[in-house]
């Protein structure tokens, strides 16, 4: 049922504002206000406001604002049925000349409407208004101008989209449309089209009706647009929504394309341009390493690549190369080209993407598609076979569409190289297909100026070095300068004889710079022990729990993390080891410019890795990658696995950390057990990112009414732990992801049983004592396999977590096929689970049988077998 509240024109007006709202009472006054402050009459303005079944008290507010207004103000209510619907409703109210479909959660400038205005007056002849869009993290309270399509609004300007077709317009609430078009096509948004596009498709069907259409450009009229802190935009979960992958192809991308090629034979390059660039979102969110939770699994990932197959058939390979408004990777394209149809295929040339001159050896590679080529390698005119071979797969939507084949090979002769017989150019790095279909002058100068006369280009070298001079003596940045004098004057001193003398060829050990206790410091005891010809270090921030611990130890060549002592060891070490490979750990910023050459990275990691992390780790320079199973070395080195690391980098030897619970055991008794410990891993949507140089996350402001932490606390809480005579004997504690614990801390949350920590330097003590351990998706369930301790996973959102939504995706590790114990998702089950462990004195099979087979080290000697990995890089 419809209602309206509305009130008469005076007359016709220019512009009407259509807008849909659902549940967007909070965002409400910022809208309203900025279309209050129009500067232009009020009689050239109607607003018509569609409420579409919200919850909050959205209505309300829109009712208010009506009556109140001098404006002319309609309000409209349905039922929920979406976006699209609410917008068509709402165009039909409309009697404007343009209409324009602004958000009710953004908000524009000033003078958004006189800008327009004054734009349509000056040309007649327009067609459409783009307008400029500026990002609101609401989060930060911070304004971006980082639009991708920023450079198209670099000014005021008409464009003719078939003479500059690298220019488009999809937004319908960034865009003005005459409604005499609208009304002559009939045309209305797609309720199929969703969770997003619908307003993509819309603009260009509407621009379709024009064979070269003319667009206004506008840098002057502002669109405000909002990311929720809360993140509960439509488009922000749209990657989430199966439809995105389903309906919004088929519906939205492939109905235009049909229809731009209908019409003119094929799709004009500026709709190919708006097709390409949301298929950019598709793969960027493809490759994100964290965060990027996707519904492109199993049967709706198939279902996309049918539809992705068809879309790139009217797709043109000049504009596929061309297209310049977001970063489109080579993958993509070659994706897009031959991936998808799985036909053979291959570069025509080999890339050297590597050279290791210590080794004299480079690492080579090509990609294909389809069957693997037959490569035949000549050096110095013999046949060789390439050493550390692997093939990489590129996976995509749930399917592996692309390949990388990579090996190394000497660098001390002459190397021909033939795939399928044919023989292939060698080049270095990999071939950029880009091109410039336009010309720009302000682009091209350079390229100007070395074609002009010797004589001119004196005249502007003069020129340039009186300007240089001009700048440096105005704009004397004294920090910058200071900053130099100091690199300069560290190097000194770590390039003096003392320094030299105490940290060549060194070995820095570190496991993160706040905490210690970790396969780092492990190895370090090691090595002092019984390696003490070994020029290591330790390094720590002073003052933090384990800095404290270890000073009271009395040990010797430890480090304060930050400080001058510090800084000199890292220009002068050989090799950077430790157990975490975030950024402050292999990229601090205050080594900038100090360091001598990038130390050899040995990445002793945390766990044992089961996930799909390699678009994380496989941007790192890894030296030595060391892993503790079987099933985890083949992941990582094998071939067709995602990560780029092949047996030259990986090594079977068993964390470091594994030695000192192997001591703990020992000396710990079976009677002894009697510890349940719950130890869930962090969530990347919970927590802050990491500040720069820093290995602490803040919690975000919806940390403590999560899902995650009513499930976790829930089961913590349980009463059966203190009353049940099944638990007498038993205590519950509680060991947080080192992610987590700040978190908990700074939240002031009661946790109600034993709280462990990381830094505990006891902490392995604590693991031997264990009966049962509780995880979600922690690699630390490793840690308990290895002292053949029980698992219960309690996994409440693992589609969430599976898909993306964490640090990587599902990899080769399958918790119901692989796992060490049975998983749940529900607060019961977990705890039936724990208790059927306790009454059966231990795992069943065959999570027993999994135990037992899972490491092929159980003899304490992991940081012996890593001291001699690390010997031989």
């Amino acid at each position: 049922m419809e209602k309206a509240v509305s009130k008469k024109a005076i007359r016709k007006p220019r512009f009407a504002i259509v807008s849909a709202v659902f549940n967007a009472s909070k965002y409400l006054s910022d809208f309203v206000n900025s279309v209050e402050r129009q500067s232009i009459p009020n009689r050239e303005i109607e607003i018509i406001m569609v409420d579409d079944g919200s919850k909050d008290d959205s209505l309300e507010i829109l009712k208010g604002w009506a009556e109140t207004s001098q404006k002319k103000v309609t309000v409209l209510t349905k039922e929920n049925g979406g976006q699209a619907s609410a917008r068509n409703l709402g165009l039909r109210y409309v009697t404007a000349d343009w209409v324009t479909f602004t958000d009710p959660d953004d908000w524009v400038n000033d003078d958004y409407l006189f800008e327009v205005s004054s734009f349509i007056d000056r040309h007649e002849e327009i067609d459409m208004i783009a307008t400029n869009r500026i990002l609101y993290i609401e989060k930060a309270g911070e304004f971006s101008d980082s639009h991708p399509t920023r450079k198209m609004f670099s000014k005021d300007q008409l464009v003719s989209l078939d003479g500059f077709p690298e220019f488009f317009a999809g937004s319908a609430p960034a865009s003005f449309m005459r409604t005499e078009i609208i009304n002559g096509l009939g045309l209305e948004f797609d309720e199929r089209v969703r969770p997003n596009f619908e307003d993509g498709l819309f603009c260009a069907q509407y621009l379709l009706s024009k064979k070269s259409p003319k667009v206004g450009f506008l840098k002057s009229a502002e669109y405000f647009y909002r990311k929720r802190a809360d993140e509960s935009s439509t488009l922000a979960t749209s990657m989430q929504h199966q439809g995105r992958f389903t309906n919004v192809p088929r519906y939205g991308y492939l109905a235009a394309l049909r229809e731009g090629a209908q019409k003119y034979g094929k799709p004009p390059e500026w709709l190919q341009n708006l097709i390409l660039y949301e298929l950019s979102w598709f793969f960027s969110g493809e490759d994100q390493p964290a965060g990027s939770a996707t519904a492109a699994v199993g049967s709706v990932g198939a279902d996309f690549l049918d539809s992705l197959r068809d879309i790139s058939r009217y797709l043109d390979q000049n504009t596929i190369d061309g297209f310049s408004t977001r970063r489109y990777k080579e993958t993509w394209k070659e994706v897009i080209r031959h991936g998808i149809f799985f036909h053979d295929w291959h570069t025509n040339y080999i890339s050297v993407i590597q050279v290791d001159l210590d080794a004299k050896r480079m690492q080579i590679a090509y990609r294909f598609s389809g069957k693997m080529p037959k490569e035949t390698i000549y050096f110095r005119g013999s046949t060789v076979d390439l050493e550390h071979p692997k093939v990489r797969s590129y996976k995509y939507f749930g399917e592996s569409l692309l390949f990388e084949r990579t090996g190394w090979v000497s660098t001390e002769g002459t190397l021909r190289i033939r795939l399928d017989e044919r023989s292939v150019a060698v080049k270095f790095g990999w071939e950029n297909t880009s091109v410039n279909t336009a010309f720009r002058p302000k682009a091209m100068r350079d390229k100007i100026l070395a074609l002009s006369d010797k004589a001119h280009r004196s005249v502007q070298r003069a020129h340039g070095v009186v300007r240089n001079c001009a700048d440096s003596f105005l704009g004397f940045d004294l920090e910058s300068q200071f900053a130099k004098f100091r690199v300069n004057l560290l190097s000194f001193i770590a390039d003096s004889y003392f320094a030299r003398r105490i940290y060549r060829n060194s070995w820095v050990l570190i496991d993160r710079i706040h905490d210690a206790n970790d396969s780092a410091e492990v190895l370090f005891h090691y090595l002092r022990d019984e390696r003490p010809e070994v020029n290591a270090w330790f390094v720590l921030e002073r003052g933090t729990a384990d800095w404290k611990r270890l000073k009271s130890r009395k040990t010797r060549k430890l480090i304060p993390h930050g400080s001058l002592r510090w800084l000199l060891l890292m220009r002068n070490c050989e090799k950077l080891i430790s157990s975490h490979a975030d950024v402050p750990i292999v990229n601090h910023p205050k080594t900038e410019g100090v360091l001598r050459r990038q130390p050899k990275f040995v990445f002793l990691q945390h766990g044992v890795i089961k996930d799909d992390i390699s678009l994380w780790l496989n941007e790192k320079d890894i030296r030595l990658f060391v892993t503790s199973t079987p099933d985890e070395y083949r992941y990582i080195s094998g071939d067709f696995s995602p990560f780029r690391f092949s047996s030259r980098e990986v090594a079977l030897t068993g964390l470091p950390r594994f030695d000192a619970l192997e001591r703990a055991k020992r000396h710990k008794s079976d009677d002894a057990k009697n510890l349940i410990i719950i130890a869930p891993t962090w969530r990347h949507w919970l927590l802050a990112p990491l500040e720069k140089g820093r290995q602490t996350r803040a919690a975000e402001s919806g940390f403590v009414e999560s899902d995650f932490l009513r499930n976790w606390l829930e089961l913590l809480h349980r009463d059966c732990w203190t009353e049940s005579s099944l638990f007498f004997e038993h205590e519950i504690a509680f060991l947080p992801h080192p992610n987590l614990a700040d978190a908990l801390h700074n939240s002031d949350i009661d946790i109600g049983v034993r709280l462990l920590r990381y830094d505990d330097p006891g902490l392995h003590n604590y693991f031997a004592r264990a009966s049962v351990f509780v995880t979600d998706f922690s690699s630390i369930a490793f840690n308990a396999a290895y002292l053949r301790c029980p698992v219960v996973y309690f996994q409440f959102d693992r589609q969430k977590v599976l898909s993306g939504g964490h640090v990587g995706r599902e990899g080769y590790f399958d918790y119901y096929r692989d796992g060490f114990g049975p998983v749940t998702t529900h607060v019961d089950e977990a705890v039936s689970a724990i208790s059927n462990i306790v009454v059966n004195n231990g795992a069943s099979s065959p999570y027993r049988d999994r135990i037992e087979e899972a490491f092929p080290f159980r003899d304490g000697k992991c940081s012996e077998r890593v001291t001699k990995e690390i010997e031989s890089i």
